[in-house]
């Protein structure tokens, strides 16, 4: 059932410094909890249910999304939890030393073959515009001409 698991942080803001067990309890029950960091006394700019200085902490913890509800749940019904925010802890793709090498090598390639603006620079049939000599500009009309 593992691989059914996903990864969460949970943010929280408690009453008492002591509510953090029930918590981390109501979360392992659920899950299994990965890293939790220690909790900070802060004030807020505006009270929450009448509370001006708070506890906020947050853990990283795995569980099935269908427990999801029921943590929810248990933490509402908990006094001493003022506010919670779970989230899912994004997957980060990471791509190995040789795909970017491969990238660079692609870029640098298309740099030495074309250079951005060199169609403009160019007329028609790939010739430079003032870089025809008289005797280059001769020929030309006489093939325009035979034509």
């Amino acid at each position: 059932m593992d691989k059914f698991k996903r990864k969460y942080e949970i943010s929280f803001l408690l009453k008492e410094e002591s509510s953090r067990n029930d918590l981390l309890e109501i979360l392992s029950r659920c899950g299994e909890i990965i890293e939790e960091k220690p909790l900070q006394r802060i004030k807020l700019t505006h009270p929450v249910q009448k509370e001006t200085f708070v506890y906020f902490g947050y853990a990283f913890f795995t569980c099935e999304p269908k427990e999801m509800e029921k943590i929810a749940q248990e933490l509402k019904a908990n006094a001493l939890v003022l506010r919670f925010l779970i989230i899912t802890v994004p997957k980060i793709k990471t791509t190995s030393p040789q795909e970017k090498r491969v990238k660079i090598k692609s870029a640098t390639e298309e740099t030495k073959t074309s250079r951005p603006g060199e169609e403009r620079r160019r007329g028609q049939e790939g010739m430079p515009r003032n870089g025809l000599s008289n005797e280059a500009l001769e020929k030309k009309l006489e093939e325009i001409l035979q034509e």
